[in-house]
């Protein structure tokens, strides 16, 4: 085990993580450390689009993984959008743009958020949250420009603002309707993740809603 003199350098240097864990990202290496880490009552974090680095970093007493642990996903497209993200992203359409601009295919965000790396912004279950994944995905220019614009007011939630905009005629920035009601058909049809009871029971007003204060 790490001496307690070892500990404290754990817990305060940046040079652990380029000292200790493998750029390889060798899962049994970094079993055995993490191991170790227990000992200290450090934990080994997982990643997170919204709070990882490219590699491992120091949050708080803990250690976060980076970003390439995740398989399947190049480190240039990774790179490409933690430049856009900046510091944070503050809501989720925040990271559903920037994951577009960066080149991270659809499918393959859909794969992290049901993998827990937009974990940050789960309000209910990651199911839903794959669900606004590929709503989002599907809205057009206009239509991603107007629910941006009114995500805050939702809390972000994209099934709430549809399932809102479908019970009353809302306009967008241009004063014309939002939605015709033949996109919301659109939205049923296209969606791969919203089950077939779903889709036969009303679609997206099936789905529970939250409620807003």
């Amino acid at each position: 085990p790490f001496s307690p003199m070892y500990s404290a350098q754990i817990r305060s240097s940046r040079t652990f993580r380029q000292k200790q864990f493998p750029s390889s990202n060798s899962h049994e290496e970094i079993a055995k450390i993490s191991q170790e880490l227990s000992h200290f009552d450090i934990e080994l974090l997982p990643p997170d689009l919204n709070k990882s680095d490219i590699d491992f970093k120091i949050e708080g007493k803990n250690i976060r993984y980076g970003l390439n642990s995740i398989k399947g996903v190049s480190t240039k497209v990774l790179e490409s959008l933690l430049e856009f993200r900046e510091d944070s992203f503050s809501n989720k359409y925040e990271i559903f743009l920037a994951a577009k601009k960066a080149g991270l295919n659809i499918g393959t965000l859909s794969a992290l958020a049901q993998a827990g790396l937009l974990d940050s912004f789960v309000k209910h279950n990651r199911p839903r949250l794959v669900l606004e994944v590929q709503t989002f995905n599907i809205l057009t220019d206009r239509e991603k420009r107007n629910l941006v614009a009114m995500g805050a007011n939702y809390d972000y939630d994209i099934i709430t603002i549809i399932h809102d905009l479908k019970k009353q005629d809302m306009v967008g920035d241009d004063n014309r309707k939002l939605f015709a009601e033949k996109r919301f058909e659109t939205f049923k049809k296209t969606t791969p993740f919203l089950p077939q009871s779903l889709r036969s029971k009303g679609g997206f007003k099936a789905l529970p809603l939250k409620e807003n204060s």
